[in-house]
């Protein structure tokens, strides 16, 4: 849903090579995830072609290839596969050039005539499109859906055009009193209402409005959860850096000898659980459609063109951007327009200031800490309790927040107070043999927890020791596995994955089956965040913000139990594990 410059297609075009040449590889899986993304973005830049010829009996779209294009964003442009494309065209197999005239078929069920009879005078008003105006718009103010417009008129499904005439079921147009006599060719919607206007009446486009607003009803409010439906627009943006594409030395990567950014994969992976999470839902009889956009962390000029894209309003649900500081604009253009919008990975509960359209699916760090204090008090109340203080500044407000929550949990249990010691030098002095020793270190510091790990590894051997960390400890390379699992190390997490689940197991099966490679976290994350919201959209409506503090629901990797903290605030996923490690490996502990 962005668009890429012509000359960029010449890597398109290297992957699609190096994929037909690897497609059983094992090397050729991530591959295939960046060209699927990339071929979902570019498929903008392929208009349908209008011209339409019968061949031996058959319809065809005959469809003259520019700069650029490939086959897999011509097929994805016409909803085909690239199969269906080089059985009608078998020159195609060995790669397309422009000016190229391919023949593109036309399923049975998607014929439509292309001329106007007599009759359809009768039965149809012709709208003509004006500036500013989207489907979206239209439908409202005719009552119909985007489908069944894009129905009557299959030249829509390559965007809207000014100037373009479209047929309107005669009993679905709407003109006002002063209109009435107008014959059915001339009726118009209006791009924009004035506030004296009523729905229904006509009005003139205003010249001084740059970018006129669509004439769409208010938004279904939280509060009205009656306005259901099965079909959903979910815009998805993701940092996937197409224009990065150029610097990727293909051959140095299927030789295991280069990567392809980090910032790209993570797109790649979110992008296919996704996909994977809509297809299932999709089979369960739900209609929902994917709308894919690049979002550059880097380039913040290219924010506000993505946000200007007319097809923006009719989206019933936003998914990203994956960073905070792009995802503040974003969400800015939600709460105007009021459609929900959810962060998939930050922490960050400022997002959620004063914006009740906004949910968050990451627990930050506060909530983990007080997730931590809950459960450390819960189970080991009558033990030692420790917290360490690291004398770090951005450590300090993590200790404040353990202690509060922790001390008053303990009052309420009648127990004593717990100790706070500053450093390991002081620790000494609190640690019991005859009891087990809970040493709290809430600290984000990667030397002094290396450091702290270190000298506290021998004490175990004559007390016994249970460590408490953050999870940013697991992005520690440096930490030696053997006494994070010699001291029982526990961490509070947003996310954990149980492969010895059935379930689990299954999704890898079929994952690897289709891409042949296992999924990282952030496929699972993908495929979570979407199955979740696009679930409460189906199950709920539109206003399903209204259900989310009161829905509790498990995926594969993330589990949800939202919390708002005001009305006029959005809503974080309070849900957190609390992993520990066992035999080397972390496994579930609450």
């Amino acid at each position: 849903m962005f668009k890429v410059q012509s000359s960029r297609f010449k890597v398109f075009s290297a992957l699609e090579t190096f994929q037909q040449k690897f497609l059983c590889g094992l090397g050729c899986a991530l591959f295939g995830l960046f060209l699927l993304a990339v071929s979902n973005l570019s498929a903008q830049d392929v208009k349908r072609s209008k011209k339409i010829e019968t061949i031996e009996g058959k319809k065809y779209y005959i469809h003259s290839v520019d700069k650029g294009q490939t086959l897999y964003a011509i097929a994805h442009a016409y909803e085909l596969k690239v199969n269906d494309i080089v059985i009608e065209n078998p020159d195609a197999i060995d790669g397309i050039s422009p000016g190229q005239t391919l023949k593109i078929p036309i399923p049975k069920e998607k014929i439509k005539t292309e001329t106007i009879s007599k009759a359809d005078s009768v039965k149809y008003y012709f709208h003509k499109v004006q500036q500013g105006e989207t489907l979206y718009s239209l439908s409202k103010f005719y009552s119909m859906s985007i489908d069944k417009l894009k129905e009557l008129n299959p030249e829509l499904n390559a965007g809207l055009k000014v100037g373009q005439t479209i047929k309107i079921p005669a009993e679905k147009a709407r003109v006002s009193n002063r209109d009435k006599e107008v014959k059915p060719a001339g009726v118009q919607s209006p791009a924009r209402l004035s506030g004296k206007q009523k729905q229904g009446e006509l009005t003139k486009l205003d010249p001084n409005l740059q970018q006129p607003a669509p004439f769409i009803s208010k938004p279904i409010l939280k509060a009205d959860t009656s306005k259901k439906k099965n079909n959903f627009n979910i815009a998805l943006f993701l940092p996937f850096h197409v224009n990065e594409a150029l610097d990727i030395d293909i051959d140095k990567i299927a030789q295991g000898d280069a990567e392809l950014p980090t910032t790209s994969e993570i797109a790649i992976q979110f992008y296919q659980g996704a996909q994977m999470a809509l297809d299932s839902l999709i089979r369960s009889g739900l209609i929902a459609k994917l709308h894919v956009y690049d979002v550059n962390e880097n380039d913040s000029m290219q924010l506000p063109e993505i946000l200007k894209k007319p097809e923006l309003l009719t989206m019933d649900l936003m998914v990203g951007p994956l960073y905070s500081s792009n995802f503040i604009p974003f969400s800015k253009f939600a709460k105007e327009n009021q459609i929900s919008i959810t962060s998939p990975v930050s922490q960050l509960n400022k997002i959620l200031f004063n914006n009740p359209f906004v949910s968050k699916v990451t627990a930050s760090a506060t909530t983990q800490v007080e997730q931590m204090a809950d459960y450390v008090v819960q189970k080991y109340k009558g033990q030692a309790i420790i917290v360490v203080n690291s004398g770090n500044p951005k450590d300090a407000s993590l200790v404040k927040i353990f202690m509060n929550r922790a001390n008053t949990a303990m009052h309420d249990a009648g127990a004593d107070s717990i100790s706070e010691v500053k450093g390991f030098g002081g620790i000494g002095n609190f640690i019991q043999s005859s009891k087990t020793n809970v040493i709290i270190v809430p600290s984000n510091n990667r030397s002094f927890v290396t450091d702290f790990i270190t000298k506290l590894n021998p004490l175990r051997e004559k007390n016994p020791i249970i460590l408490f960390g953050m999870q940013s400890w697991t992005e520690f390379d440096n930490l030696d596995i053997d006494y994070l699992s010699n001291m029982q190390t526990h961490y509070p997490s947003s996310t954990f994955i149980d492969y010895d689940s059935e379930q689990v197991k299954l999704f890898v099966k079929k994952y690897a089956t289709q891409y042949k490679t296992d999924p990282g976290s952030y496929v699972f994350q993908g495929f979570d965040v979407i199955y979740f919201y696009v679930s409460m959209l189906r199950n709920y409506g539109l206003g399903f913000q209204n259900n989310l503090t009161t829905t509790k629901q498990a995926g594969f990797q993330t589990a949800f139990e939202f919390y708002q903290v005001s009305p006029e605030s959005g809503f974080e996923n309070k849900a957190v594990f609390m992993l520990r490690y066992q035999d080397y490996k972390l496994v579930k502990a609450n």
